[in-house]
């Protein structure tokens, strides 16, 4: 089941000539973040291999995000409108402090520890800015929970999705200097994922990436899973030298879910209805992106002779 060949032996072999670029010039990793990613890495065993470090801050990003589901689903605990939806408790915000602290130094030293034990791979890298592109949410809907749905100091659905917006447009840094038409791609996408609002009703959700403006007025908590899974296409092709498809399949069903809920009468489609179509579709479209995702890393590790979670010892 999570076997499917979404790659042919040909793009592959892309990654046989591939060398990772990259030059970080800002002062603050230079002179404070890299030092001390430089000393923490010492700490960790040469047995551990790198992805396993980049899983484990994905799973503290994503603890981040659904205590904040479990504590604040509709951005109110904040919201002194709100006084019936009780507070988010501090020691809370202790132990997300401590995940998002913790998610990012992991992020900071995988690569460090995949050249510390010469397991460098193509592999690493898209696994690393795979699990990256779910943190483009996990983060802002944590910090937006903080600051709180229609408070003084904090903002609306609408502030919330141009902010998240301009993470995703930033994201393609990740694709490199020398595929700005690759990253012109994605953007066209994400407007196409985006398309549809109308002005005319308030802000229900956030779902694959898009906004949808509809009678509930509730905020759906969905990871942007049809920008990532393009995303991780781009990186693919950037990395093999091959080419982008322009559309990914998933933007079909959604927009015809959501051109038809904005489309039919609202004596069809009531409150209810919406919401569980939204839902629906966030599954569909999640569980789509994991099996692709799963498969992708799946096939490449065969082809690279390499394995996801473990150093494979190697004969010299």
């Amino acid at each position: 089941m999570l076997t499917m060949q979404y790659y042919s032996k040909e793009t592959l072999r892309g990654f046989d000539t591939y060398k990772y670029r990259a030059k970080d010039t800002s002062p603050l990793s230079i002179y404070v973040m890299h030092p001390f990613w430089d000393w923490v890495v010492l700490w960790v065993p040469k047995w551990v291999a790198p992805n396993t470090l980049t899983f484990l801050g994905f799973i503290l990003a994503a603890s981040n995000f659904l205590i904040t589901c479990y504590y604040d689903w509709f951005f109110y605990a904040s919201s002194p409108n709100h006084p019936q939806v009780a507070p988010i408790p501090r020691w809370v915000w202790f132990v997300m402090l401590l995940f998002h602290f913790g998610s990012h130094t992991l992020d900071g030293i995988d690569g460090k520890q995949a050249k510390r034990t010469k397991s460098s791979s193509p592999l690493g890298e898209l696994f690393d800015h795979g699990v990256d592109s779910l943190s483009t949410v996990f983060m802002p809907v944590a910090i937006f929970s903080a600051f709180g749905r229609q408070h003084p100091y904090g903002g609306n659905c609408l502030d919330m999705h141009l902010i998240t917006w301009c993470i995703f447009f930033t994201s393609p840094s990740h694709t490199g200097k020398s595929t700005t038409h690759r990253s012109c791609i994605l953007l066209g996408a994400h407007l196409a994922i985006s398309a549809g609002h109308s002005p005319s009703l308030p802000v229900c959700g956030r779902l694959g990436g898009g906004v949808r403006f509809s009678q509930s007025n509730n905020f759906i908590r969905d990871e942007p899973s049809i920008f990532e899974s393009h995303l991780c296409r781009v990186i693919i092709a950037q990395m093999t030298s091959t080419k982008v498809n322009l559309v990914n399949w998933m933007m079909f069903p959604y927009m015809a879910v959501v051109t038809s809920l904005l489309l039919l009468p609202g004596t069809l489609i009531t409150s209810q209805v919406e919401l569980t179509s939204l839902y629906v579709i966030s599954a569909v479209t999640t569980l789509a992106h994991a099996h692709f995702g799963v498969s992708v890393v799946r096939q490449i590790a065969s082809y690279l002779d390499v394995n996801v979670f473990s150093i494979k010892k190697r004969q010299d």
